[in-house]
């Protein structure tokens, strides 16, 4: 049977702030232990609801871990951040064998001492699971790295800002994590450095037609999934 492992760790850094993001920060903003799909969907947890709903309707073995989230703040204590990933790892390991693997992220997280916390915790997922399919759903303000690109599969994050296609784009990534561990697609990623900073809504022109295009290669097949990574200034 086909085993699907979802869980994630998710929290948006503003490394200018002087005040930290501490395990408090996390419990107020919820820490689930597998259970995270036992309660009402929120922002980080809808994509667990779709992934849980799509794969049971398979057929495919569901196994929830860790998913934790906090507000956006300051940089997350060190302490912090290592306790998380390795509670996450750790649900990995004790899974088993696994086929997929998709996490909710927001691809923005910076501890202590580390810069690129989404892409820490995706190579060591990749260590543990070197042939499962890895894909992961991002905020689009995140800070899109190389190593993320380079452990994962699949990387889907929003089109909208404000965010109101969490749950279309947990939709899009079931839909090509289930391809690919059919072996229907070979997905491969690139990237391209626009050197802008700015704030783009994408309510209204120019965005939203930006969108729109995006929408559009998806739809007329010249690319398996587009996106436009914001960062936040």
């Amino acid at each position: 049977m086909t085993r699907l492992f979802i869980g994630g760790i998710a929290t948006e850094t503003n490394s200018f702030s002087p005040i930290p993001t501490t395990m408090s920060d996390f419990e107020i903003g919820g820490i689930y232990e597998g259970t995270a799909t036992q309660a009402e969907p929120q922002h980080f947890t809808a994509p667990l609801h779709v992934w849980r709903k799509r794969a049971e309707a398979e057929g495919i073995e569901v196994v929830e871990g860790l998913m934790a989230a906090a507000q956006p703040g300051g940089t997350t204590l060190g302490a912090v951040w290592s306790d998380l990933r390795d509670r996450l790892l750790e649900d990995v390991r004790r899974a088993g064998p696994l086929d997929m693997i998709l996490l909710n992220l927001h691809g923005a997280m910076i501890a202590t001492d580390e810069f690129d916390c989404e892409g820490e915790l995706l190579a060591g997922i990749r260590e543990i699971c070197p042939d499962a399919v890895i894909g992961c759903e991002l905020d689009l303000h995140c800070h899109l790295t190389r190593r993320m690109m380079q452990v994962t599969d699949l990387i889907v994050p929003y089109k909208e800002y404000p965010h109101t296609d969490i749950v279309e784009r947990a939709e899009d990534l079931w839909s090509l994590a289930l391809r690919m561990q059919r072996g229907e697609i070979r997905p491969v990623g690139a990237t391209a450095e626009c050197n802008m900073l700015s704030v783009w809504h994408t309510t209204k022109a120019p965005m939203s037609e930006f969108v729109a295009r995006m929408s559009a290669l998806e739809q007329e097949g010249t690319a398996l999934s587009v996106s436009f990574c914001h960062g936040f200034a």
